[in-house]
């Protein structure tokens, strides 16, 4: 599977220090590498369940928060 830069530079961040902050959001919200992860992972799950394969194209349309950060890395896990 081809992924871009940005994924491979979390992975490697979750592999090195999975604890380690990634996030700080308006209103002192954290979220630490892991997380982050494991939540654009559950979004990969998600767009390939409902049928997004290589060539497909997603749209996402969300305000500012950790969940779009994680859709940004978890499209690119599914080999879109």
């Amino acid at each position: 599977m081809e992924v871009t830069a940005p994924v491979e530079w979390l992975r490697s961040r979750v592999a090195r220090n999975p604890g380690e902050l990634v996030l700080l959001m308006p209103g002192g919200n954290s979220v630490e590498c892991q997380e982050l992860w494991r939540e654009s992972e559950a979004i990969a799950r998600t767009l390939k369940e409902a049928g997004a394969r290589r060539g497909s194209v997603a749209a996402i349309a969300m305000t500012d928060s950790a969940e779009l950060i994680a859709a940004l890395f978890g499209a690119p896990l599914t080999g879109l």
